[in-house]
């Protein structure tokens, strides 16, 4: 994994909270950071996911699917289970 640094502006009590998590978790804040930016997107791709299902089951054309989109949707759910874990579905 190639890493890049980057220079951001944050709130002082912001950043005096990200010191205290950091120490508290013994990682670095950069590493505290990543986690925080992986989560968000992590819970933006569920909520695009999430949306796209609910407009296809809102939709009163909507059908249940073919066995051939049965599997279709099975690989969508064990490819990308693992994105929700973390959300508690």
């Amino acid at each position: 994994m190639t890493t890049m640094k980057t220079a951001i502006s944050i709130d002082s009590l912001l950043m005096q909270e990200v010191d205290t998590w950091a120490q508290e978790l013994k990682i670095s804040r950069s590493r505290l950071f990543a986690m925080g930016v992986e989560k968000l997107i992590r819970q933006y791709k569920n909520k695009r996911m999430l949306d796209a299902l609910n407009k296809v089951y809102d939709d009163p054309s909507y059908d249940e699917p073919s066995a051939e989109e049965g599997e279709h949707l099975e690989a969508i759910y064990t490819e990308f289970g693992d994105l929700m874990v973390d959300e508690g579905w």
